[in-house]
């Protein structure tokens, strides 16, 4: 296991050095959907190399629960896999996330110029209205938006409160908002590199359409989400796949 996960490594700087060359054109093209595009071929080369490298795969289920057009996703957030991946599983997505994700050679300047939203945690008020003026944008783009209502990372069985951004934004753009629960922290370390075989599962649930006062809608929002997360982890420990709830 710490073989393949060491050589998956590798091979991902290696790919990611491959995506450099392409920064020149896209800089001169600068059309951001070109720079989406190339970066959802990046993801899928970490998925084809996740899976041929390590033997980790992973499944979706309850995609019929995704509502056409745009909406917010709110997940759940383990690893780095979701920012890694979560480009190919939903097309264009705009994803919120921190700021000094921007610092890191080669993939900040793909997150920079898709764009995404970067947020400074520490700048308090300041980072709500670019939060919220960013996601706006993105709408008028046709975007939807993915936020982890837990702020950062989070060990597998690790219990937190849903930060009000999410709030935030749901009564912002009135859009639905689809909750997602994911087990990507079983295979995919929150502080390492250590990754094992199988499969992660992402798991939509039933969207939560505009309309809730703040409150209701972060009961339901966090209650759901976690109910799911704490399926989807049994399944973990058992190697069990998981299938969709039935609604």
């Amino acid at each position: 296991m710490i073989i393949r996960s060491k050589l998956f490594d590798i091979v991902l700087v290696f790919w990611t050095l491959l995506l450099g060359l392409c920064i020149p054109i896209l800089a001169i093209i600068n059309r951001p959907a070109c720079v989406r595009w190339t970066s959802r071929l990046w993801s899928r080369g970490i998925v084809l190399g996740l899976q041929l490298i390590v033997g980790l795969k992973y499944q979706e289920i309850g995609r019929s629960n995704l509502p056409t057009g745009q909406v917010i996703i709110a997940c759940n957030h383990q690893s780095a896999w979701e920012t890694l991946v979560f480009n190919i599983l939903i097309k264009d997505v705009c994803i919120v996330l921190k700021e000094t994700l921007y610092q890191i050679p080669i993939f900040g300047w793909y997150l920079r110029n898709s764009p995404m939203i970067s947020v400074n945690r520490t700048d308090g008020f300041r980072a709500i209205q670019l939060l919220l003026k960013e996601s706006v944008k993105a709408k008028e783009a046709g975007r939807s938006v993915l936020i982890f209502p837990e702020g950062k990372r989070q060990l597998l069985n690790d219990d937190v409160s849903f930060n009000r951004g999410i709030a935030l934004l749901y009564r912002k753009l009135e859009l639905p908002v689809v909750p997602v629960a994911i087990n990507s922290g079983a295979f995919w370390a929150k502080n390492g590199f250590m990754k094992r075989s199988g499969i992660i599962t992402v798991s939509y649930l039933p969207s939560i359409q505009p309309g809730l006062t703040t409150e209701k809608f972060l009961e339901q929002l966090e209650k759901e989400i976690k109910k799911e997360k704490e399926r989807l982890t049994r399944y973990s420990y058992t190697g069990e796949i998981p299938q969709a709830m039935q609604t």
